[in-house]
């Protein structure tokens, strides 16, 4: 919401809407993204540098599933520091 508040104000107001439309399907597609292919690569059981189980929570036990979903904020917040691909922006 905070980042969405700073860029609708530094547009004019008849693109408030866009932009508010692209953070949220931006957050949605992110989501599905992290869902279907990143957790299971950053959390899922596997050789130690890469998971290799859980892609589409396929097999997660059940006490993961909140462990998935407080995981999906921190990297849609990653995306919107450096939406630009010819940026480089490093995040520590």
């Amino acid at each position: 919401m905070g980042f969405a508040l700073l860029e609708s104000g530094t547009v004019r107001a008849k693109n408030v809407t866009n932009i508010l439309l692209k953070n949220v399907s931006d957050m949605c597609l992110g989501w599905i993204a992290f869902w279907l292919v990143g957790f299971g690569l950053a959390f899922g059981e596997g050789n130690g540098a890469l998971g290799l189980q859980h892609f589409v929570a396929i097999d997660m036990p059940d006490e993961k599933y909140s462990f998935l979903f407080f995981q999906v904020r921190p990297y849609k917040e990653l995306y919107e520091v450096c939406p630009d691909e010819n940026a480089t922006h490093q995040i520590s």
